[in-house]
Parts: structure tokens; sequence; C-alpha cells
């Protein structure tokens, strides 16, 4: 369905292949534990929905996390941000898989208020995975709270993709 070389994907260092039909999550608290050694990680922003036990414990550690709610009310500002500053060319350099990630996205209109035409991206159709995506879209609206407005400086993000099966 999907007709993807993740082993090549793997290889180079764009994803980490795990055993089982899920990603356990004491391996992404773990794999988190590792990259903070790394890097400065200010804010984990988060899809809450079924992540109880991994947020309480990147907590824990003294991780910042923060809410980031799946929706167009939340999502809509930060995503027309976002076309904005690829239109800029303030986003380059993006990775193959950030690049299907990105072409298998479709965005849904919701006219709820029809003075405002609120953005949700969901899936191009049910073989497509938007996760990456997504990862990209929740630390892009942790940075656009963090950040005054006007004061856009390069971002510092670093998208990882924590969620196996279904996903979005």
């Amino acid at each position: 369905a999907e007709k993807i070389d993740y082993y090549t994907w793997a290889m180079q260092g764009l994803l980490t292949v795990c055993d089982g039909e899920y990603i356990p999550q004491d391996a992404v608290f773990a794999w988190f534990k590792e990259m903070a050694e790394k890097y400065e990680i200010l804010t984990i922003g988060y899809d809450p929905a079924n992540a109880i036990w991994l947020t309480r414990n990147l907590e824990a550690a003294g991780f910042a996390c923060k809410i980031v709610r799946q929706g167009p009310i939340t999502l809509n500002d930060p995503m027309k941000d976002f076309k904005t500053a690829m239109i800029d060319g303030r986003i380059r350099n993006l990775d193959p898989m950030m690049r299907w990630y990105m072409h298998s996205v479709r965005l849904r209109n919701d006219f709820q208020d029809m003075e405002k035409e609120n953005w949700m991206p969901v899936k191009r159709n049910r073989f497509r995975k938007i996760d990456g995506f997504m990862a990209l879209i929740d630390a892009w609206c942790v940075m656009t709270q963090m950040e005054p407005p006007g004061e856009w400086q390069e971002p510092q993000i670093t998208v990882y993709n924590l969620k196996s099966g279904g996903g979005y």
C-alpha cells in the first residue's frame, strides 16, 4: 500500500525500527533521555491522546511538556504561519521522510465561523501517514506560543515521529 523504503530511511538515521506493532512508551522515554544528552530540549509539544504515562515520566525527569490539542482551533494559525514560512523559504532542507509526510497531508477546511477559514491537517487517504508532519506542527505550535509575534527567528526544531501504527 505505502511502498516506502523504511530500511533506507532507517540506515539514513531518519527513523528507528522497533520490534512489534507499537512503540513501547518506555522506549520513547529512554530515547528522549538519550536525546537530551545531545540536544537542549526546551519543550516537548504533544498530542495528549494516550500520553499520560509518557508525559508524567518525562515531566518527572525534568522535561517541560506542553499539550497541543489536535483540532482546527489550535492548529489553524500555526498551520497558516508554517505555510508562510515555507513560501518565504524559511523552511528548507526537509529530509525525504518529512517530504513524504507532507505529501500525505490534505487540509480539511472547517467553517464553523464563516468569517474565518480554519485548517485541519488530515491524511490524504487511509494508506498515508502524517505522524511526522503532525509532530512538526505540534513543535511549531509550541514555538509560536513562546516567541512574541513579529519576532520570528530561525526555528531550532527537531521533529521525531514517536507514534507507530494507525496514527494520523
